[in-house]
Order: structure tokens, then sequence, then C-alpha cells
């Protein structure tokens, strides 16, 4: 039986991301040029915001181990696998717009991040029940 609890934590994880994004994009600021990485030695909101994704993407991995070895349904799988690859996508993309500052790329990050949010709440609320 795969985890029911599971995709619940992710979608926590999931809002509090989001929470910790729009604090980040409020009152952070990233430094231009080379200074750019010198934002993840800083307390603040961007170094909350990168832990939890490290958190989500650790979460995601494990839900898809336990989907592919308890041998779910395929739309467990997909659901998984897809909520893993936004999770993926939205991280990439947010260390690339800390690297570059370029706008194109938090669009990318945003929209990962809601088709991660769709895939775990359709596990959570509909295939998981």
């Amino acid at each position: 039986m795969v985890s029911r609890k599971l995709p619940h934590v992710i979608l926590g994880l999931l809002g509090l991301q989001f929470v910790l994004g729009m604090l980040a994009n409020l009152y952070q600021e990233v430094p231009d040029g080379a200074a750019r990485y010198d934002v993840y030695h800083q307390f603040g909101f961007i170094l909350f915001h990168v832990l939890n994704a490290l958190a989500l993407v650790v979460l995601a991995i494990v839900l898809v181990v336990q989907v592919v070895r308890r041998r779910a349904a395929t739309n467990v799988k997909r659901g998984a696998i897809g909520g893993l690859v936004a999770i993926i996508v939205a991280y990439a993309a947010g260390i690339l717009f800390v690297e570059t500052g370029n706008d194109l790329l938090s669009l990318a990050m945003a929209l990962a991040f809601l088709g991660a949010l769709m895939s775990y709440a359709r596990l959570a609320y509909k295939e998981l029940k």
C-alpha cells in the first residue's frame, strides 16, 4: 500500500513553498552579478525557500519509489512521476533564475509549481482514496 499521507505532506510543503516564495519576492533582494549566490548564505526567506524545495524533491522521490515498488495503478504512477518532474523543473528554474535574473525562469518556476500542486492534489484527494 502506498502511503496515503505522503501526498498530503507534500501538498502542505508546496503551500509553504508558495508562501516562502512570495515573502522572498517581497522582502529579499537578489544581488546583481557575481554576488548572486551570496543569497544562499544569508539567513532569509530565499534560504528557507531553497531548503523547503530540497525537502520537496526528496519526498517526491520517496513517493515515486513507493508507487513503483508497490506496483501501484498506472494513474498513480503517472501522478507521482509527473509531480516529481514538475518539482525538479521548478527547482532548476529557480536556481537558474537566481543565476541569471531572467523573469521567464521565474514564470517557469511558478508554472511548474502549479503542475506539481495539481499532481499531488489529485493523488491526495482522488487516486489514493
